[in-house]
């Protein structure tokens, strides 16, 4: 019997699409490269895409009072995790990104915020920013992370992105030695751009 269905060329087929639609499907619900669909609604409204680096597996989110950010990964064998944050445009603060930046890192780093603060912040260069984020501005700075954001960790490195009249995006690299994760601080880094 299953011969003779095996031999009519159309139930082949279909018996075929069907066996490879249900491994895709198993697949896209099993696999790790899965996004949250609140994650891929905030990416959605402010025009950025993400690449998640290999070797990074998926680990929960740690709601704190210093900095929500709304998805996290680390890798699977070496000290980092990377935290992204996404803001669609308010264009009731959208032409307040880099103080809202230098908010976000006094909340993140336990110490007002300064002049002192401020400077510590590395503006890129625009050219730079626009080849490599698509973005109209963005700013880098290091800091020791402190209270509930910063609990385990010792090292954060930030990358604040910003498009006009899209929003902007934080991309956050916690770890305990920063001397380790150098050469993963540029892949992380190139993981958030806008479209």
């Amino acid at each position: 019997m299953l011969t003779k269905i095996f031999k009519n060329n159309f139930y082949r087929s279909v018996i075929l699409v069907l066996g490879f639609s249900l491994c895709f499907a198993v697949n896209h619900a099993y696999g790790q490269d899965t996004l949250p669909e609140k994650f891929i609604n905030l990416l959605q409204k402010s025009g950025m895409s993400v690449n998640i680096p290999d070797s990074f597996k998926v680990v929960p989110v740690m709601e704190n009072k210093q900095m929500n950010y709304d998805y996290a990964v680390k890798h699977v064998s070496k000290d980092l995790e990377i935290r992204y944050a996404i803001r669609p445009d308010d264009p009731n603060t959208s032409a307040m990104y880099a103080a809202i930046f230098v908010a976000d890192l006094a909340n993140i780093s336990g110490k007002p915020a300064s002049a002192e603060l401020a400077s510590s912040v590395k503006i890129l260069p625009k050219e730079s920013v626009s080849k490599e984020f698509n973005a109209d501005w963005a700013a880098f700075a290091m800091m020791k992370p402190a209270n509930e954001f910063g609990e385990g960790y010792d090292f954060c490195a930030v990358v604040a992105i910003h498009k006009n009249n899209k929003g902007d995006g934080y991309i956050f690299c916690l770890s305990h030695v920063h001397q380790d994760i150098g050469p993963m601080l540029k892949t992380a880094f190139d993981s958030l751009t806008f479209k």
